[in-house]
């Protein structure tokens, strides 16, 4: 492989599986009704795998993150049946909120607008905001991204509250 390309490889930070097609995500925000749970992460369509034995996808999944944004956990599967036997009835395309809170899910084969909410929950506050003060820019990529911050300015570790 060229040397360029591998200098810049980078890593997944969360890993959805091999041929998902992970299309469309919402992160969940004040007033989502999706029960307890599953208030601060990120719902994700996976359209699903056409050429992969055995079928992956064809589900809605939460992620959900910790209070600094992290994704934690396994994927969570919220909307389910898609795929009947070999078949599938429906694939998930992208999914948005609505301004009652409901999760809108669109289904590309079954040609419909899912509407999903757990009924009779309330809305999640919304999430708290992370109020530290942001990194500076990194403009380019020089060396190996891996070792981006071995050796900060002397500023970063001030802006991140620590010591020089």
């Amino acid at each position: 492989m060229e040397q360029f390309l591998t200098e810049y490889t980078r890593t997944p930070e969360y890993a959805l599986g091999p041929h998902v097609a992970a299309l469309g995500m919402a992160f969940t925000k004040e007033g989502a009704r999706m029960g307890d749970g599953l208030g601060q992460g990120v719902f994700v369509a996976r359209h699903g795998s056409w050429n992969r034995r055995p079928p992956s996808g064809y589900d809605v999944v939460y992620v959900a993150f910790d209070e600094r944004g992290n994704p934690q956990g396994k994927p969570v599967p919220v909307l389910t049946g898609f795929l009947y036997g070999k078949e599938a009835k429906g694939r998930p395309t992208w999914v948005a909120w609505d301004a009652t809170g409901a999760l809108l899910v669109s289904d590309d084969t079954g040609n419909i607008i899912w509407r999903v909410v757990a009924p009779d929950a309330e809305g999640v506050a919304a999430p708290e905001r992370n109020r530290g003060k942001s990194l500076p820019p990194q403009r380019n990529l020089s060396g190996d991204p891996a070792r981006a911050f071995e050796n900060p300015p002397g500023n970063m570790m001030e802006m991140m509250g620590g010591a020089q």
